[in-house]
């Protein structure tokens, strides 16, 4: 993955600040119980989806999207049919809480973060779009 912004950390965090949007990270409500795969089982509390994910903190947050005639190394055949606008780069500042496997509520969509890459100056994510 390429870097997306300055190096600097002050010029990172200043351009997140400046050009992000207020976006909410969210964390899943965990008990102790563990699933057959060895994670760690959702709170069952009632039928809303939003009661199963508490929220850890509200930070600016930048979303890119790659460009398509990059020639970046992409795994094609694991997009399942995918467009570019459902797995945008999230930008994050370097003391974002933000962790892989969290969600992140950014603008009317939530992305769940599965990939990230610490910078000294950021953190870029990969994410899915969830389909809430």
């Amino acid at each position: 993955m390429t870097r997306l912004l300055p190096a600097q950390r002050r010029g990172a965090t200043l351009a997140i600040k400046r050009m992000g949007h207020s976006s909410t990270i969210l964390e899943p409500d965990t008990v102790s119980a563990t699933n057959n795969y060895g994670k760690d089982e959702p709170a069952d509390s009632g039928d809303s989806d939003s009661s199963e994910w508490s929220t850890v903190a509200t930070e600016p947050v930048i979303r890119v999207y790659r460009n398509a005639d990059s020639h970046e190394p992409e795994l094609e055949r694991t997009k399942g049919g995918r467009f570019n606008a459902d797995n945008p780069t999230l930008l994050f500042r370097h003391d974002s809480k933000v962790e892989s496997g969290m969600r992140v509520k950014y603008l009317d969509h939530t992305y769940e973060v599965d990939a990230m890459v610490t910078y000294d100056s950021h953190i870029e994510a990969n994410s899915t779009l969830v389909n809430e």
